[in-house]
């Protein structure tokens, strides 16, 4: 038993062994990044007023006075719709709108003129209180840009 003993105190203990994992983990992170910087130079630091992330909503990463900018208020079922949560192609789109029925009377587009001035704006309005409602309108259009795309061509053919 004695023994046994001797040879579990020869052994490396877990903290040890845990030690010595992360020196080599640190060891070829370093390593990496050493390699890395030697081949691609070092990485350049861009300032936050240069930098224009790309997203699915604006996928070129342009500054927002780059992009299309909307002519009025839009809002969606009474929801206000965010220039920032638009793509460029939605926001040429809802700028080409005009006041009617549409889709066999299933959209309404409304146009308001406050008073004392400012934007006007725009109301999208269908039915979507129950179930049967969206899924009525998801078999006619698929999403945002589609219902779109149709009023406008429904709006030319109708010109």
């Amino acid at each position: 038993m004695a023994k046994d003993r001797e040879d579990d105190s020869a052994a490396p203990s877990l903290a040890q062994q845990m030690a010595s994992v992360a020196e080599l983990i640190g060891k070829g992170v370093s390593q990496g990044i050493n390699e890395a910087s030697t081949k691609y130079g070092p990485i350049r630091q861009v300032p936050i007023t240069q930098y224009h992330p790309k997203t699915p909503l604006n996928p070129q990463g342009l500054k927002e006075d780059q992009r299309p900018q909307l002519t009025r208020r839009y809002f969606q079922n009474g929801f206000a719709m965010l220039p920032d949560r638009l793509t460029d192609e939605q926001r040429v789109l809802l700028n080409k709108l005009r006041p009617g029925t549409y889709l066999d009377r299933r959209i309404d587009v409304r146009e308001r003129y406050p008073e004392g001035g400012g934007q006007n704006i725009v109301d999208i309005s269908y039915n979507n209180l129950t179930i049967e409602q969206r899924l009525e309108m998801k078999s006619v259009v698929k999403n945002l840009t589609d219902m779109l795309q149709q009023i406008v061509a429904e709006q030319a053919v109708a010109a």
